[in-house]
C-alpha cells in the first residue's frame, strides 16, 4: 500500500496492490485502484480500499476493507 496518506502533499496518488482469490486454485493480482483486470473473461475493478492511510500511523492486513466489483 503506497497510497497517499490523508493530510499529506504527493505528486501522485499512489498504488495498492491487492491479491484476490478468484477460485480454489488461482489467485489475482490487481494492482491499481480503477484499473481493470481482465481474467478468465470478466473484468475485476478495485473502487475503494479503506481505511485511508494516515501519515505516522500503520494498517494491520486485517483490517483493510476492499470494494471491488466484478463484470463482464
Amino acid at each position: 500500500d503506497s497510497r497517499c496518506p490523508e493530510g499529506a502533499m504527493c505528486a501522485f496518488a499512489g498504488f495498492v496492490s491487492v491479491e484476490i482469490l478468484l477460485d480454489k486454485t488461482v489467485t489475482k493480482v490487481i494492482t491499481e485502484l480503477q484499473n481493470p483486470t481482465d481474467y478468465k473473461g470478466y473484468k475485476i475493478v478495485v473502487n475503494k480500499v479503506t481505511p485511508n492511510l494516515r501519515t505516522k500511523s500503520l494498517i494491520k492486513e486485517s483490517d483493510y476493507r476492499i470494494e471491488f466489483k466484478i463484470y463482464k
